[in-house]
């Protein structure tokens, strides 16, 4: 009789053993990591597009792909998602396109019946725009930002809630200990750290416009576009009360956008894609 038994190619008992267990092992660690990018998917639909989501439409979807062999990322495995009508409604309005992605997931969603309407020009920017921040890794950075964000809020509130348990049941039982900070203190450092989130969101807008405008060539696209989204704000913000509060309030809100917003301006916007134009189109041509 040989050694080893046959059934297991010369191995012995040990090594099949071994083997099998690696074998088993690579099979789990495949389907956990299958698992969890559907989770993320769903999560990312429900958030993102607020359920609803469809694939874009066939021409859309040739049209955006073409856009992202440009940008080399005919491999990314980036999705293409419309946004929900109900998404819409609910504030993310239907003049929007946004890129999320986290652990190799990486979607695009977009208001498909805006996108058709814009110029080829405005749509190459836009998707170049939304596509640099999936290839440079903004979105990465951008979620781990809010999740250190919502892990300090959700915090604060069982800090509060241990207080409140503490005084109805006349106990000293806090899940959180004082020491953490009084709400004061971990309010402010909230609001800093969304500020420094905030800077680093900034500059990653800036480089996606640069990426759009010098990669695909797209500056006057560019210029067009964050025309038209200025447009679009302008026409929204006459349809609001005028009383003198409301308009003290937005135009605050105008100041903290300028200076400390996620994203520039459109004006500002235009300005760098103009001085870009000046110092790149030239070489490039």
């Amino acid at each position: 009789m040989l050694r080893g038994a046959s059934f297991n190619f010369g191995l012995s008992a040990n090594e099949a053993s071994i083997k099998e267990s690696n074998s088993f092992t690579s099979t789990f660690t495949s389907k956990a990591k299958n698992g969890f990018a559907m989770l993320q998917n769903f999560m990312f639909d429900l958030t993102a597009g607020w359920l609803g989501v469809k694939p874009v439409s066939p021409e859309v979807e040739q049209e955006v792909r073409a856009i992202l062999d440009e940008m080399n990322m005919s491999d990314w495995g980036v999705r293409l998602k419309r946004l929900s009508k109900l998404a819409m409604f609910v504030g993310m309005t239907d003049h929007n396109a946004f890129a999320v992605s986290l652990y190799g997931i990486r979607n695009i969603y977009i208001s498909e019946d805006w996108y058709k309407q814009l110029s080829p020009e405005q749509r190459r920017f836009l998707i170049g725009h939304e596509a640099a921040h999936l290839k440079y890794y903004h979105t990465d950075v951008n979620f781990l930002f809010w999740l250190v964000i919502d892990l300090l809020s959700l915090l604060e509130f069982l800090h509060y809630l241990s207080g409140r348990f503490g005084k109805i049941f006349n106990c000293k039982f806090k899940l959180i200990p004082d020491k953490i900070g009084t709400l004061k203190s971990r309010l402010r450092e909230l609001s800093i750290f969304f500020i420094f989130k905030n800077v680093f969101m900034r500059i990653f807008e800036v480089h996606a416009d640069f990426a759009a405008a010098t990669e695909l060539g797209e500056y006057d696209g560019g210029i067009a576009l964050m025309k038209e989204f200025k447009a679009f704000r302008d026409k929204r913000e006459s349809e609001l009360p005028q009383e003198k509060i409301f308009i003290a309030i937005r135009n605050f809100a105008k100041w903290l956008r300028k200076y400390i917003g996620s994203h520039p301006t459109h004006d500002q916007r235009i300005a760098n894609i103009e001085k870009w134009k000046t110092e790149y189109a030239s070489k490039s041509a």
